[in-house]
């Protein structure tokens, strides 16, 4: 969050405490609070990200009708100002996303804003935005014959495609890791 947001933050929450300190018996006063302070952060960051939540879900859907995202495989994330990024659920197809099931999380792992599980792959995109400052989009998908070209072990580095290499430049295929586990980003370090 930019330092003008937080200050909106900082002084809304003050006012809206005190008039619940008012409000409310003091054992419910703190949960509420802070729940609401919660919820106003979230409707802040929302607004404020409408245009990559609007960016990824065109995207995501491009991409479903393509049939690169079967199932509810695959995600997508932008990076966010403050260490902080926009990813798509687990367990939701990329053709039925709406501007609410995005998620926004820190580098660490948190969910600052989301009622939703992240993206099993989370791990990965953090990963890459540590090492790759200029990445400002990641999208981890499952096109038919990128996949059975990587099932088959054929890098796409190689000139079986000359359109591949020209447009996408050398794909490697990086060695199988247990998705969802620190394999993953592991997996990618000698690419990156």
């Amino acid at each position: 969050m930019d330092s003008n947001m937080e200050e909106i933050v900082r002084r809304v929450s003050k006012e809206v405490l005190s008039r619940l300190s008012s409000a409310l018996p003091p054992d419910r006063f703190e949960d509420t609070g802070k729940l609401l302070v919660e919820n106003l952060a979230c409707a802040l960051r929302r607004e404020r990200d409408r245009k990559s939540r609007s960016s990824v879900i065109e995207a995501a859907g491009h991409l479903y009708e393509l049939g690169f995202f079967p199932g509810t495989s695959g995600n997508i994330s932008t990076r966010q100002p403050g260490d902080t990024m926009l990813i798509t659920p687990s367990g939701v197809s990329k053709g039925e996303l709406r501007p609410e099931d995005l998620i926004i999380m820190d580098f660490s792992g948190n969910v600052l804003c989301g009622d939703r599980r992240p993206s099993s792959e989370a791990k990965m995109h953090f990963f890459i935005y540590r090492h790759r400052r200029d990445v400002q989009s990641i999208v981890h998908c499952h096109p038919p014959f990128g996949t059975g070209f990587a099932a088959a072990g054929i890098s796409l580095s190689m000139p079986v495609l000359p359109e591949a290499i020209m447009i996408l430049g050398p794909v490697p295929v990086v060695p199988y890791a247990t998705p969802g586990t620190r394999e993953v980003p592991e997996s990618l370090r000698p690419y990156i």
